[in-house]
């Protein structure tokens, strides 16, 4: 009878490694999550709480004006501007209209200060159209104190042609204005004013030369920094779970969290059957190499039928 080693070596190689494998008879599963991104505010830089910048969405800060140079930064946009010092009288908070013609139907005034539309009070124009007698007056009282150079009056009347004289001022000075000519549709521009000797003057900052004007006159240029940021939109990125365990990322859902797994035993019905499957072929084709690289390296030896000869 011929012993064949191989078949005692396949033997011993499953009994020694098969409860190793068995062992490993198992499959880790790890949660998937993908990172949804929650939005801030714009900011020139991350915060605690929103840390990262998208830089393909950005907006601009306002502009700021600046005597001197801001620190260089690149997400600073900076030009040098002149502007203009005029000597002006002082600011008003009130305008007196003097009617120094005929009657006069006033319709309405419009009063603006840099463009914009500004409030006062007036009794007499609170109900619409209002006649303005000859040497009669009206006053329009402002909230607050404005510079006349910025101000412009607007009054819309039946004057075919007439005279009005405008008198401005506050507490402490007044500044007039000369018979001033009036049609149906004048504008008053505050520059075109006079004033008093005792007027109050001020020096400010304009960023366009003025016109002629008798209520203010020219000092200088000054060089000034206009400069504005761009701010991004900072924001935070959320994890956001796979529902289940996974052997592999799935679509979005590709990192991994190494803390958060479960080891599922393959016969345990814990996993799907899919799973199974390939996880049970897996273990049988480790059992055969295992086996395979130690047989290849067995030498065959072929024993007598008799014991005849070994004595």
């Amino acid at each position: 009878m011929v012993i064949y080693i191989k078949k005692l070596f396949v033997f011993f190689s499953l009994l020694i490694f098969m409860p190793t494998v068995m062992a490993k008879d198992t499959v880790r599963m790890y949660k998937y999550y993908k990172l949804d991104r929650e939005y801030g505010d714009y900011a020139l830089e991350g915060s605690m709480e929103y840390p990262y910048l998208d830089k393909d969405d950005y907006i601009y800060s306002d502009y700021e004006i600046s005597d001197a140079s801001p620190l260089f930064n690149d997400n600073l946009e900076i030009e040098k501007v002149t502007y203009y010092e005029y000597k002006r009288t002082a600011d008003i908070d009130y305008l007196n209209i003097l009617n120094q013609s005929s009657d006069l139907t006033i319709y309405k005034i419009e009063v603006r200060y840099n463009g914009e539309l500004i409030d006062y009070n007036c009794p007499e124009l609170e109900g619409g159209t209002f006649i303005l007698k000859a040497n009669k007056d009206i006053t329009l009282k402002f909230d607050k104190e404005y510079d006349q150079m910025r101000m412009t009056v607007r009054i819309m009347s039946d004057a075919v042609n007439g005279f009005v004289h405008f008198t401005t001022g506050n507490d402490y000075s007044k500044q007039a204005v000369s018979k001033t000519y009036i049609d149906n549709d004048f504008t008053y521009y505050g520059y075109n004013g006079t004033y008093f000797a005792y007027s109050k003057w001020v020096n400010d900052i304009y960023p366009n030369r003025l016109g002629v004007s008798r209520i203010a006159s020219y000092v200088r240029d000054i060089i000034k920094y206009k400069y504005r940021y761009k701010l991004y939109h900072i924001y935070r990125e959320n994890r956001n779970y796979y529902d289940d365990y996974l052997l592999d990322g799935v679509g979005d859902y590709i990192y991994r969290d190494e803390d958060d797994y479960k080891d599922y035993v393959i016969n345990s019905g814990e996993i799907n059957e899919q799973t199974k499957e390939k996880e049970i072929f897996k273990v049988i084709d480790n059992i055969f190499n295992i086996g395979n690289n130690i047989i290849n390296d067995i030498v065959i030896v072929e024993v007598p039928n008799t014991l005849d000869n070994v004595f």
